[in-house]
Order: structure tokens, then C-alpha cells, then sequence
């Protein structure tokens, strides 16, 4: 008969009568149970703690640090104030987005009404890159059918000095100008501005002045491109419109500006500091003299009470500009202070092709040279240039 074993679960079966010292105990009786882990409550952990001396040290060095951001604070805030009195306004580039190079936000910085004026003055600089580039490409084209590399280098000096110097001279300052409403950033945009519109325009017909006039696509090239290549003279007729459309967006924009500063009152302004100010009163002086408003100029130089040998030039500098040589001469003249080379070179280039303009030219190189001036390469050219073809 097969062994059954015993359940293990079966309650063990005792005798309560029976002498349990006579039993002897199992040899297979159950595992005795774990013996209690110990509660580690309350128990001692050994955490080392800074001695008073070492807290004293590191509270000095807390108090040290504190005292050292309060003052960079103190001196950042004060370098904030004093740049606020200045006026001048920290700009972070923020354009183009994906390679920042220039300041330019003018949602957030230009008035609502100049924000029209100054989106279209942007597009003219956008513009001006652009007939730029193209003007490099149809050249690069004239260059391959044998134009020459002069007018491939030429055009690529006009876009490396063009682009930034149109930031720089006059879009800048009609930026700030509107931002700040400021009257002498309105005369420095002015002045440049007028060379803006007078290269468009130049551009546009391309004389045959520098190199044939074939560094630029103008109008006068792309006719003689005609006859021998007509792709390229078709690539110069493109930029040449480019150009075209380049300087009417320009006088759009100084008729524009000119309006809103007249309005504004900005002129009136602008003439009473020109009457404090002498480097001021020049440049409002060759603003009217570009614009042939000799008139307005002639009226600025009577309220400028101090003058110097260059408020003078810039008065004679309209004259000569406009071809009134006679009041130019009259200011010479009636100058008390000690012309300059400026004062004879201004009134030179206003003789040529006038009556009795090799004499009278010749007249003022020589007191020229009495003065000690050394004529520059433009007063020479402008001495050749005289009916009689030299000077002696």
C-alpha cells in the first residue's frame, strides 16, 4: 500500500492528556520565522555639521556675492540712465531674419503716419540693390562677349560701395529722423538723398563719361548693345526700366518727406538751429544750393551771425551751381574772412563755359597760388575744360 503522505495544512493532532516530555521532537518540523527587522526610526545618522566658524565664513562669502550683483545693478542702471539722457537708442538687429544685419522695425517704431513714407523709402534702397545686382549680371554677360573686365570690376565697386553707403548716408538717417522727429537727421537725409536720385538718373541713360558709359545699363549702351549683341543690349533696356522705376520712386519719396518737413514745421526749426549752429547752417545751405532754392539759402546765410571760411564757401557754392558766377564773385568778394581752396575751386567750376570764363578763371588760379593752395586734380580739370584749353 503506497505511503500517504501527510497534509501539510491539516491542524496538527494532539493529545492534551497525553505527558508531552515524553514526545520527542521532530526532526522535520517547520522553518523557524525571520527574526523582526529593527525599525529604523529614530534611528542616529551620522551627518557631519559645519562647525560656527564655517558657517560665518560661507555667510560672508553669501553676503559678498549679494553686494557684488547690487552694485553691477547699480552701474548697469545708472549706464541705462545716462544713455536715456543722451537720446541714443540701443537697436538690436532683427533683420533679415535669417542673417541679421541692420535695426529695422518700423511697426513698432515709426509713427502710423510716416509709416507709409518710410515702407516706400525702404523699397527704394530694396529697389536700388536690386537694379544693383542685375546691372552686375547684364555687365557679366557684356563682359563674356568681349566688353572687357573694367566694367565687370566697376559695376561690382558700384554694389560694394552703393548698397551700404545708401543705408548708411540717407536711409538711416530718414529711419531716426522719423523716429525721433528730429530736424537735423531730415538735412542729412535731404543732402545724400539728392545723390541718390541724381545716380538713378544717371544710371537710367549711362553717358559715355566712365568707360563708354557701358558699366551701367543705361539707356545709351543698350542702343549700341543693339546693333552688335541684341541680348545683351535687351538685358541693358531691362535694367535701364529698373533704373527708371528706381528714380521715380525716389522723387516720390523726397516730395514726400520734403512735404511733412515743410508742414510740420520742421524747416522753421531746423533754420533756427541752423543759426546757432555753423556746421548745422552748412548743411542746410547745400541742401537749398541742390535744391536751387538760392533764394532760402541766401536768407539762412544773412540770420547765421558767426561765419567762417565755410559758411561762406557754402554760400557760394549755390551761386556757382545755378550759374549765377556774378553774385558768386560778389560774395568772394565781400568774404572777411580768409577764403580757402573750396572758395576758388566752387567759383572755377562755376566759370566754365561762361563768357570771359578763361579769363576770369584764370584770374582766380593765380590768386590761387598766391594764397599758397595746391589745386586739386577737380580744379585742374576744371582749368582744361575752358574754352582757350589751358592756363599759364
Amino acid at each position: 500500500m503506497a505511503r500517504q503522505d501527510p497534509n501539510p495544512f491539516a491542524d496538527e493532532e494532539t493529545n492534551p492528556f497525553a505527558d508531552n516530555k515524553s514526545v520527542p521532537p521532530a526532526s522535520n518540523s517547520y522553518l523557524k520565522p525571520l527574526p523582526p527587522e529593527p525599525h529604523d526610526r529614530g534611528a542616529a545618522v551620522d551627518i557631519p555639521l559645519d562647525s560656527s566658524q564655517d558657517l560665518r565664513a560661507k555667510e560672508m562669502e553669501l553676503q559678498a556675492k549679494e553686494n557684488e550683483l547690487k552694485r553691477k545693478e547699480q552701474e548697469l542702471k545708472r549706464r541705462e540712465d545716462a544713455i536715456a539722457r543722451t537720446g541714443v537708442v540701443i537697436e538690436e538687429k532683427n533683420w533679415p531674419e535669417f542673417f541679421p544685419l541692420i535695426h529695422h522695425d518700423i511697426t513698432n517704431e515709426i509713427p502710423i503716419h510716416l509709416q507709409k513714407i518710410q515702407y516706400v523709402a525702404f523699397a527704394t534702397l530694396l529697389g536700388l540693390i536690386a537694379c544693383l545686382l542685375w546691372n552686375i549680371v547684364a555687365v557679366t554677360v557684356a563682359w563674356i562677349n568681349g566688353g572687357g573686365p573694367t566694367i565687370w570690376l566697376l559695376s561690382i565697386i558700384y554694389f560694394i560701395s552703393g548698397v551700404p553707403g545708401a543705408y548708411v548716408l540717407w536711409y538711416r538717417p530718414l529711419y531716426r529722423a522719423t523716429r525721433t522727429d528730429s530736424a537735423l537727421k531730415f538735412g542729412t537725409f535731404f543732402l545724400f538723398y539728392l545723390f541718390h536720385i541724381a545716380f538713378c538718373g544717371f544710371a537710367a541713360v549711362a553717358p559715355p563719361v566712365v568707360f563708354r558709359g557701358k558699366s551701367l545699363t543705361g539707356f545709351l549702351p543698350a542702343l549700341e548693345f543693339l546693333t552688335t549683341n541684341a541680348v545683351v543690349g535687351i538685358l541693358y533696356f531691362i535694367g535701364a526700366g529698373f533704373f527708371c522705376i528706381e528714380t521715380l520712386l525716389n522723387i516720390w519719396v523726397i516730395q514726400q518727406v520734403y512735404a511733412y518737413f515743410r508742414g510740420s514745421g520742421k524747416a522753421a526749426q531746423m533754420k533756427r538751429e541752423a543759426t546757432n549752429s555753423m556746421s548745422l547752417g552748412c548743411v542746410l545751405l547745400n541742401v537749398y544750393g541742390k535744391c536751387v532754392s538760392v533764394s532760402h539759402a541766401r536768407k539762412l546765410f544773412d540770420e547765421i551771425p558767426q561765419r567762417n571760411a565755410v559758411v561762406w564757401n557754402a554760400m557760394i557754392s549755390p551761386y556757382a551751381h545755378c550759374g549765377k558766377i556774378k553774385e558768386a564773385m560778389e560774395f568772394y568778394e565781400t568774404m572777411d574772412v580768409m577764403p580757402n581752396e573750396s572758395s576758388f575751386k566752387a567759383i572755377i567750376k562755376g566759370l566754365v563755359g561762361t563768357e570771359d570764363g578763361s579769363y576770369k578763371a584764370n584770374k582766380f588760379y593765380r590768386k590761387m597760388i598766391e594764397f599758397r593752395f595746391k589745386p586739386s586734380l577737380i580744379t585742374l580739370l576744371a582749368l582744361v575744360n575752358q574754352p582757350w584749353g589751358g592756363f599759364g
